[in-house]
């Protein structure tokens, strides 16, 4: 509960302050904004950067060092890490194939820690050869995530063998929920994975599939997609044609289930299991699969009235066991998101649900 309390659309405002700043212009200029934390943004150029200055007001204003902190925004990523190596920015996030390499060579280190991502493969359940759980099965198991990771990726992301990120908690609250569950799939079981495929053919009554992937038309999201496709090629025979698209022609075909997969991704609102497993709730506009189980939405009504820490975690955990045994998703990666601060720059804190504290930030004299 306190977490759902922490999300941004939760945290109440002044209403004079929002009334006087009018409903279309709040939030779009520093001046158009109020505040109660460690930092105010005092400089806001558009596109371009964004300035904070410590806030005297705050309640332990006492505790922040830091006076006041540039934001650039560089679209590109190699241009932020060639300007983060050039002395230019103090902390970067390392996107993209080889970026941490190519930091780590100029002898800085590379720090990382899982954002709460998972990358998956949404399947479009109305397609009548992906409602065979078999071919849904048999895909599942022909991907070799870890060679995605290690030569796809090229950073610190790991294998998904299960939807429910490493970062979330568990449903009673102590430790992370993946740490307790394990892994629910295999990873790169090629022979399995053939001998379902062909059985599922032959369920169809059909010698191979016309399929494609949905992605965004980004570079990384090209380069992710045309792997997957090469293992279900290698491993299944499986030829998978990638369909690069607009961000907002993407949503609009999965929002209309005019796709056959897609590569999604999904980042938790809040700390918990149900911040993933509510994504096939009965109505959810984000369930683009068509996925449509009554036991889930039975244990998933259970999970929101049940309090005891430890009924609420096994019906997380069945929840989570069924949703990968009918497979209407099949797990990728979790992301961790690779970053390199300057050497003097001390106390930035980085997790999942915050992503970046500067709080107790400090430049070491």
């Amino acid at each position: 509960f306190l977490d759902i309390l922490a999300l941004g659309f939760m945290v109440p405002i002044n209403e004079q302050f929002y009334n006087d700043a009018g409903a279309a212009s709040y939030g779009s200029n520093a001046d158009k904004l109020i505040y109660n934390g460690p930092y105010v943004i005092s400089g806001w150029e558009h596109e371009v950067s964004l300035v904070m200055t410590k806030n005297e007001k705050y309640w332990n204003a006492g505790a922040v060092t830091l006076t006041e902190i540039k934001g650039l925004i560089v679209r590109d990523a190699e241009s932020a890490v060639s300007a983060f190596i050039d002395g230019n920015l103090d902390i970067v996030d390392l996107s993209g194939s080889g970026a941490a390499i190519q930091v780590k060579a100029q002898d800085h280190e590379v720090q990382s820690f899982y954002d709460g991502a998972t990358f998956y493969l949404e399947l479009n359940l109305t397609r009548p050869d992906l409602q065979n759980q078999n071919i849904r099965t048999a895909i599942a198991y022909a991907l070799n995530r870890a060679d995605f990771c290690e030569n796809v990726l090229k950073d610190h992301s790991a294998p998904a063998l299960a939807f429910i990120s490493p970062a979330v908690r568990s449903a009673g609250g102590s430790g992370s929920f993946r740490g307790k569950v394990g892994d629910l799939l295999e990873d790169n079981s090629r022979t399995k994975a053939k001998r379902l495929y062909e059985k599922g053919l032959s369920e169809l009554d059909v010698s191979s599939l016309d399929l494609s992937i949905l992605c965004e038309e980004t570079e990384s999201a090209i380069l992710q997609a045309n792997a997957i496709a090469a293992h279900l090629q290698a491993n299944l025979g499986l030829e998978l044609a990638v369909e690069p698209v607009a961000f907002g022609d993407r949503l609009q075909r999965l929002s209309g289930k005019n796709y056959d997969l897609a590569l999604s991704g999904r980042e938790p609102g809040y700390n918990d299991p149900l911040a993933f497993l509510e994504l096939f709730a009965a109505g959810n506009a984000n369930n683009h699969t068509g996925y449509s189980s009554e036991a889930y939405r039975k244990l998933l009504a259970q999970a929101l009235i049940t309090v005891n820490d430890k009924d609420r975690q096994k019906i997380c955990q069945d929840m989570e066991e069924l949703l990968l045994a009918d497979l209407p998703i099949i797990p990728v990666y979790f992301r961790m998101q690779d970053y390199a601060v300057a050497s003097g720059l001390k106390g930035v804190y980085r997790s999942a649900f915050q992503n970046l504290l500067f709080t107790y930030a400090y430049v070491e004299k």
